[in-house]
């Protein structure tokens, strides 16, 4: 799997602090998402975050992202699951962006560039399996080198 800023803080935890669990500031957020299916929709969200989840068991999943700071976990509710929920992610680099770019191009994971043409803007849009929309910008152009689609 590519390597991903999301994942310092398992290759690279900081020493123990007051909480049972450490993250770099104050607060981070934490995001429960109901799935009809975990297993199914689980490879997305390792090629989403470029990193592989903290803790996974029978219908439950979660990723302790460093960068940003975000507790999400994946709940299976196979009734109530419903797939509405938006979320997004600023990034302050547009490399950032192209490296999630990367990552779902190499899955084959469809995702729209909805830039405007000459903007130094750049969105990223992706919809998991399941019908969550996400959006990746940043008001930092992604690097010349990187070609996004």
């Amino acid at each position: 799997m590519t390597s991903s800023i999301w994942g310092l803080a398992k290759t690279n935890p900081a020493p123990a602090a007051d909480s049972a669990v450490d993250f770099p500031t104050k607060t981070r957020f934490h995001i429960a998402l109901t799935v009809k299916k975990v297993d199914a929709i689980l490879p997305f969200y390792k090629v989403l975050f470029g990193v592989e989840p903290h803790t996974v068991r029978e219908g439950y999943a979660k990723f302790d992202l460093r960068e940003p700071p975000l507790n999400f976990s994946l709940n299976e509710v196979p009734k109530n699951a419903r797939g509405n929920g938006s979320f997004g992610i600023e990034a302050k680099s547009g490399q950032v962006l192209a490296d999630v770019a990367k990552r779902l191009q190499a899955a084959a994971i469809a995702w729209d560039n909805t830039s405007a043409p000459g903007s130094h803007d750049m969105e990223i849009h992706v919809t998991d399996p399941e019908g969550n929309r996400w959006r990746f910008y940043s008001a930092s152009p992604a690097p010349a080198s990187t070609s996004v689609h």
